[in-house]
C-alpha cells in the first residue's frame, strides 16, 4: 500500500519533482499550499507524513505547523513530520519544532535526493541512508556521549567529530595500562600527556636514529650539568639543523597521540574547559587532519579501517576543493600514487567501488578521507550540480533550441519586478520592521500601523489581473498579516520581543566562537612561521589572531615577540613591541611565556636585573615553565663566571 505524503508550502517548484521521484518508491505526494486543505486532509486520517514549510506567506506557518502535529498525535500511529523551510534555523522556530516532535529539520536549498531520503528516514525507511548522511556533517549528527567504548568509536573518528564540533577542553584515552591527556583548543589538539612510560627527548632521538649512542651520551652529560634544555643543546653541539630539532621535538609530543590509532579496545571521557597542567603537557604544532592522516597511516588497523569504510560504502568520493584543506594536503608527505589518487576522486565512483577495485591503499584512502581530502555525497556530484542549478530564464520549444521568453506586458512586468524587491525585503525584516512599530507601541498604535503599510506599499486595492503580480501582493499581504498578528497585542509583542532578543543572542554566539576558531587558526600559522624564523609572516599571522580576538592575550603577546624579532635593533619598534607584550599580560596574566619574551628583551639591550625579574615572574605563574627556568640558570653561571674572572683580578 502506497505511502500518502502531504506536502505543504506555497512555492509549488519542488512538489512535480518530488513526486516524480517518490512514485518509484511506492509513496503518492499531495501537495496543498493553503490551511483548510492541510487539515481537512489531516483529519481525513490519510496521511502517512507531513512534509511543511512554516515561512508561509498566505498563513502563520508555526500555528499551522502546531495544529498538523497536534491532529497527526491524536492518531493510532502519530503521522511524522518533516520541516522543510527557507527561514534559517531560527532558535525560536528550531527549539518549536523539535518541542513538537518533528522528526527532521531541514534548510532550503536541499536537494531532491536529500529530502527523499529524509522522508524515507521518517517513514522508517532508508536508515542505511540516513546514517551516512549523518557522518557527511558530523558536526549535525547527535551530540557526543561523554563517556564511551573504543571499540565503539574509533580514536580518529573520535577526534575527528570533536574537530567538528569546535571542542575545547581533555580528552582521556585509556587502553590497557595507558592513560592519555589531549588538550583541544577550538576543535583542534594543542598539547598531549601520557603516563604510559615517559621518554625523553634525548632517548627519542636514538631511538628514532636521528643521533649515534656517542651523540646521546654527550647530550646526556650536558642536558645533566643544566646547560640547557634539548633544542638549545642539540643547537650548540651541532648535530642537526633547527628544522630537524623542530621536527623531531613535535614528532616526540605526538608519538603518544598518534599510537592511540591502533587501539583496538579502551574508553575514553571528555571534560569540556578543562586543561592539562603546565609540566605534564607536551604542545602539538599539527593541524588534527594533517594528524589523523599520519596516525591511520602508520598505526591504525586495517581490518577496523575496512569496516569504517563498508558503512560508508554507498557515498560518492570527491577531492576537497575547500582552499583550508588543499594548504594542509599539500604540506602532506605524500607519495605520488596518493597525489594521483586524489585527482582521480570525481564523485563518480562510491567506496565500495574504490576499495573493491583494488586501486588504492585501504590505510591512504581512509586517511584521506576522515582528514576532509576526500569528501562523501549521497550522490554523485554531476547530479547534485544538475538537482541545486537554477532554473534559467529560458524556454524550449519541441527540437528547438533555448531562446528568449516570451514578451510580457511591460508595466506588469516592471510591478513584478518592484514587488518582487519589496517582498524580499520584507522576508528579512523582523515582525516590528515590517510594521514600522517598537515593542513600547499600544495596541491601537499596531493596527493603525498595519492599515497604513499596506496603502504605503501599495497592495491594499483590488486584487491585479495579471497571475504573476497578483500572486507577489498576496504575498506581501500574508507577510504584513503574520507581523500584525505577533504583535497586535501586549502580550505578543513582549513574546515576539523576547524571542528575537534570544536569536540576536544566538547569533552573536555563533559569529563569536566562528571568530575565535579562525583566530586560533590564525595563531597556530603564527607559531609554525615563529619556529622556522619567517618572523614577517609570523608578525601577520599572530596580528590577524590579535585583530579577530584583541581579548586573548596570548595572541597579542606573541605578537610582539614578532614584531621584536623581525627588527631587533630598531627602538621604536622594541618599544611598541614591549607594550604589545605588557598589554597581553593585563589581559592574560596567568600565561608564563609572555613574562619569558620581556626577559629576553631586557637581557638583549643590557639590562639582567630586569630580565631576571621577568624570568622570575614566569616562573611564578608557572613553577615549571622550562624557558624561564634555563634563562635563569643561564644569567647565574654567567654571574658566577663574572665572579670568577673579579676575583682572579684581585688576587693579582
Amino acid at each position: 500500500m502506497a505511502n500518502t505524503i502531504l506536502y505543504i508550502d506555497d512555492e509549488p517548484d519542488l512538489a512535480a519533482t518530488l513526486a516524480e521521484r517518490l512514485e518509484p518508491l511506492g509513496h503518492r505526494l499531495t501537495h496543498v499550499e493553503h490551511t483548510d486543505e492541510a487539515l481537512a486532509l489531516m483529519r481525513s486520517g490519510a496521511v502517512d507524513l507531513v512534509l511543511i514549510e512554516p515561512q508561509l506567506t498566505t498563513c502563520d506557518g508555526l500555528e499551522l505547523l502546531e495544529q498538523v502535529c497536534r491532529i497527526g498525535s491524536q492518531n493510532q500511529e502519530p503521522v511524522p513530520a518533516v520541516v522543510l523551510t527557507r527561514g534559517g534555523r531560527t532558535p525560536a522556530l528550531y527549539g518549536r519544532a523539535l518541542e513538537l516532535g518533528v522528526r527532521e529539520f531541514l534548510t532550503k536549498p536541499v536537494t531532491v535526493s536529500q529530502l527523499v531520503a529524509s522522508i524515507e528516514g521518517a517513514l522508517g525507511e532508508g536508515t542505511e541512508d540516513r546514517d551516512e548522511a549523518s557522518w557527511v556533517e558530523p558536526s549535525s549528527a547527535e551530540e557526543l556521549n561523554p563517556e564511551g567504548e573504543l571499540d565503539e568509536l574509533l580514536v580518529p573518528e573520535l577526534l575527528h567529530r570533536l574537530h567538528a564540533r569546535g571542542y575545547s577542553g581533555l580528552v582521556i584515552l585509556k587502553g590497557g595500562d595507558d592513560r592519555l591527556g589531549v588538550q583541544f583548543r577550538n576543535g583542534s589538539p594543542a598539547a598531549v600527556s601520557s603516563t604510559g612510560g615517559k621518554e625523553t627527548a634525548e632517548d627519542f632521538l636514538l631511538r628514532t636514529g636521528r643521533i649515534t649512542a656517542e651523540e646521546h651520551e654527550e647530550l646526556v652529560g650536558r642536558l645533566f650539568v643544566g646547560l640547557g634544555g634539548p633544542r638549545d643543546v642539540l643547537a650548540d653541539m651541532g648535530i642537526l639543523s633547527e628544522e630537524e630539532i623542530e621536527a623531531a621535538l613535535l614528532e616526540h609530543a605526538e608519538e603518544p597521540l598518534l599510537r592511540t590509532f591502533g587501539w583496538t579496545t579502551g574508553s575514553y571521557r571528555l571534560l569540556p574547559g578543562k586543561k592539562l597542567k603546565g609540566a605534564e603537557a607536551h604542545e602539538i604544532g599539527r593541524s588534527l587532519p594533517g594528524l589523523l592522516v599520519d596516525g591511520v597511516l602508520r598505526h591504525s588497523p586495517d581490518e577496523q579501517l575496512r569496516g569504517q569504510l563498508a558503512r560508508r560504502g554507498a557515498l560518492y568520493v570527491s577531492r576537497a576543493v575547500d582552499e583550508d584543506i588543499e594548504g594542509w594536503v599539500a604540506d602532506l608527505t605524500l607519495t605520488p600514487e596518493l597525489r594521483e589518487l586524489l585527482e582521480a576522486m570525481q564523485g563518480d565512483r562510491t567506496v565500495a567501488e574504490i576499495v573493491a577495485s583494488g586501486d588504492v591503499d585501504v590505510r591512504s584512502f581512509y586517511g584521506l578521507v576522515l582528514g576532509g581530502a576526500l569528501e562523501l555525497h549521497l550522490e554523485p556530484i554531476l547530479l547534485l550540480i544538475e538537482e541545486t542549478a537554477e532554473v534559467g530564464e529560458t524556454w524550449h520549444d519541441e527540437g528547438c533550441a533555448p531562446q528568449a521568453r516570451p514578451p510580457a506586458d511591460r508595466e506588469a512586468v516592471r510591478r513584478a519586478e518592484e514587488l518582487s524587491c519589496l517582498a524580499g525585503a520584507l522576508a528579512q525584516q523582523d515582525d516590528f520592521a515590517v510594521l514600522e512599530v517598537s515593542e513600547l507601541a499600544s495596541d491601537e498604535d499596531v493596527r493603525r500601523a498595519y492599515r497604513a503599510q499596506l496603502e504605503a506599499l501599495g497592495v491594499a486595492g483590488p486584487k491585479p489581473e495579471d497571475p504573476r503580480v497578483a500572486q507577489l501582493v498576496e504575498q506581501i499581504r500574508g507577510r504584513v498579516a503574520i507581523a500584525f498578528r505577533h504583535l497586535q497585542d501586549v502580550e505578543s509583542r513582549a513574546s515576539y520581543a523576547a524571542a528575537r532578543r534570544e536569536e540576536e543572542k544566538a547569533r552573536a554566539a555563533q559569529e563569536e566562537a566562528a571568530r575565535a576558531l579562525e583566530a586560533e587558526g590564525w595563531f597556530r600559522k603564527g607559531e609554525r612561521f615563529l619556529r622556522s624564523k619567517r618572523y614577517d609572516e609570523a608578525v601577520e599571522a599572530f596580528g590577524m589572531s590579535a585583530h579577530l580576538d584583541p581579548e586573548e592575550g596570548e595572541y597579542v603577546s606573541h605578537l610582539g615577540w614578532a614584531l621584536y624579532l623581525k627588527q631587533p635593533d630598531d627602538d621604536l619598534v622594541r618599544r611598541e613591541a614591549l607594550e604589545q607584550i605588557a598589554r597581553g599580560i593585563k589581559l592574560s596574566p596567568r600565561r608564563a611565556l609572555p613574562y619569558v619574551y620581556l626577559g629576553r628583551i631586557f637581557k638583549a639591550v643590557g639590562d639582567p636585573e630586569q630580565a631576571r625579574k621577568m624570568f622570575r615572574k614566569a616562573t611564578k605563574v608557572d613553577p615549571d615553565c622550562h624557558p624561564a627556568l634555563q634563562e635563569l640558570r643561564l644569567l647565574e653561571m654567567r654571574d658566577q663566571k663574572h665572579k670568577g674572572v673579579l676575583g682572579r683580578l684581585r688576587k693579582k
